[in-house]
């Protein structure tokens, strides 16, 4: 939704040419040129603006077609032509023709041609060249394709629309509601990160290089921001509703002790919510619609007032259904699915606003002073508020009403062309998808009151939305509340659920718990016998051990004693050895006299 890209259904060229048209039709009626010029253009966006030249060739067309110059076509005018009918007739089903589908096609057409034909094709086939030349010659243009989601396709049908604008007519009607009371609210978001990454346009001197501009960090704090914003058909802009990243209030000190927040960079009426991720929840919806009431107080006390919004969850909650039909406040949804041509703010004032600060942010990062700065959630509040001051502009969010046909109320916003994009997804059988967009309009027109007081219920219990819907009707409040019943028994149910499992597991883990202790008593037990049989296992075993040293110490008691017994005999005899030998000493000569005797022996041997 506000996350995606936002395309209008028609182009700004068809939008001029249709302006042309009803100038013309004028000029046909008695107006001169220039005041049918003035009559188209009020209240209509200058790149729509319908000019003197312009009308004048509606109203004098060339005749014929020039003649053309260069070499013939190899194929025929008429295949030609049977060719490009092809083409337009596809693309009016929603299936575009490619330049590879294009080649093919006359590959084959010239494979049954006859061989001299045959000859004037290159391989056989058409070249790029030709292509080229063949969308030249019939005003055919390579661009590059729109694709479109198939859930956004198969809700763009007449019949929805009609529905829709039949609801909104019998509202409008019943309750005498004006501009200045119907109001639309939309959110969208914008990703800093992606749009400091995209690249935009600049000037360049071919001669000096390549454009090379510096990348940015964007901080986690402003990495997307979303923008909730609340408008009338009067052109009047409720205050805006801001949602930044985080769980609470940031803030930062100035040099001269000062303090600021990022919502003192926000429009002055703003309201600041904080949120991870950054986006609309019911509470944050509930908000917003205090906000509303307080600023539509005067307003409420003699009507009731309008609020148009899309599906998403958070504006079809109970609770804030409840609070806006309890202070004399109207709801209606969107079609599901049709928001980029239905809603005004996607029409005309979230796509300016985006490319706005896109164009800003390029502008911040080319700028030699910001190149010390960080990007920070200020700097991405002071973007986002210059972009919302240049797009929510009383024109714009006009222009957006008219153009999404919701004021004044209008079927006239919408042509067969339009739902053009849901053909593939209509049977043949369908009246609505050959139905002209007036006879739809009308057959659906009749039903208001009905459609506006009943409900469609889908298959989960959930209220449609694929047509539009009056949600704050009493048929939609009494779907909701018996919703909001079944899911209060459920969560109950769950709860009961959750609770038995728990008293379960509760059970589960007593059991375990005495299985354990009787596994505990059970080891302890066994430990006990084991211990007690080690005990007595180690009394046998120190028995043993006491029998065996007395035993050893007995042995070595014994060898003691005879160990004596023999020393003591040793000794004795030994004694009895030493006295003769003692005796000997006494009587031996001393030692000068042997050496005296030894000396004179040798002398002796020497001289004789």
């Amino acid at each position: 939704m506000a996350a995606m890209r936002r395309r209008s259904p028609v182009t700004t060229r068809e939008l001029k040419h249709r302006h042309v048209v009803r100038a013309a039709v004028l000029v046909r009626q008695g107006l001169s040129i220039r005041q049918a010029m003035k009559e188209v253009n009020a209240e209509v966006d200058p790149e729509e603006h319908a000019t003197v030249g312009s009308i004048h060739r509606e109203l004098h067309p060339r005749e014929g077609t020039p003649a053309r110059v260069g070499r013939p076509p190899a194929l025929s005018a008429a295949a030609e032509e049977r060719l490009r009918t092809a083409i337009v007739d596809f693309q009016a089903k929603g299936f575009s023709i490619t330049k590879l589908h294009l080649r093919h096609v006359v590959a084959d057409v010239i494979a049954d041609l006859p061989p001299e034909e045959q000859a004037k094709w290159r391989d056989r086939q058409p070249s790029i060249g030709w292509v080229r030349r063949f969308c030249q010659r019939h005003s055919l243009r390579l661009r590059l394709e729109n694709r479109v989601e198939s859930a956004r396709a198969r809700a763009t049908t007449k019949a929805n629309v009609a529905q829709h604008l039949s609801i909104l007519a019998h509202l409008i009607k019943t309750h005498d509601l004006t501009a200045e009371r119907i109001s639309n609210w939309d959110e969208t978001g914008f990703s800093l990160g992606s749009l400091a990454a995209s690249k935009s346009k600049v000037l360049i001197d071919p001669k000096t290089g390549r454009s090379l501009s510096r990348g940015v960090s964007v901080s986690k704090d402003s990495e997307h921001i979303t923008l909730g914003a609340a408008v009338t058909a009067s052109g009047r802009a409720y205050s805006p509703l801001f949602v930044l990243p985080g769980t609470e209030a940031k803030y930062r000190e100035l040099e001269g002790g000062g303090v600021e927040t990022p919502a003192d960079y926000l429009p002055q009426d703003a309201k600041v919510f904080y949120r991870t991720p950054a986006g609309v929840d019911s509470d944050i919806m509930l908000g917003w619609v205090d906000s509303y009431l307080a600023e539509t107080v005067e307003l409420r006390r003699t009507g009731k007032t309008l609020v148009v919004f899309d599906g998403y969850s958070s504006h079809l909650s109970l609770r804030v259904l409840l609070r806006l039909l309890e202070n004399n406040v109207i709801a209606h949804a969107l079609p599901a699915h049709t928001s980029h041509f239905t809603q005004p703010l996607d029409v005309t004032v979230f796509g300016p606003m985006k490319r706005v600060v896109k164009e800003r942010v390029s502008a911040y990062v080319n700028n030699p002073a910001d190149v010390l700065t960080k990007f920070t959630v200020y700097t991405a509040c002071e973007l986002i508020t210059g972009a919302y001051s240049a797009a929510m502009t009383s024109a714009n969010i006009k222009s957006g009403f008219a153009r999404a046909g919701l004021w004044p109320l209008s079927a006239a916003a919408f042509t067969d062309d339009t739902f053009a994009i849901s053909v593939p997804y209509q049977d043949d059988d369908d009246a609505d998808a050959v139905d002209p967009w007036e006879d739809v309009h009308e057959r659906f027109f009749a039903r208001g009151e009905s459609l506006a007081n009943s409900v469609v219920v889908t298959s989960t219990g959930t209220v449609s939305t694929t047509a539009g819907c009056h949600v704050s009707s009493e048929a939609v409040l009494a779907v909701l509340k018996a919703r909001a019943a079944a899911k209060a028994q459920a969560a109950r149910d769950k709860l009961a659920a959750a609770a038995a499992a728990a008293q379960k597991k509760v059970d589960r883990a007593a059991a375990k718990i005495v299985e354990a202790a009787r596994k505990a008593d059970a080891l302890a037990e066994r430990t006990a016998s084991r211990a007690a049989a080690e005990a007595r296992k180690r009394d046998a075993a120190q028995a043993r051990a006491d029998s065996i040293a007395a035993r050893e110490a007995t042995r070595l008691a014994a060898l003691a004693t005879a160990s004596e017994a023999r020393e003591e005999a040793e000794e004795s005899r030994l004694r009895a050895l030493a006295l003769p030998r003692a005796a000997v000493r006494r009587n031996a000569r001393s030692l000068s006299v042997r050496i005296a005797i030894a000396k004179r022996r040798t002398l002796d041997r020497t001289l004789g």
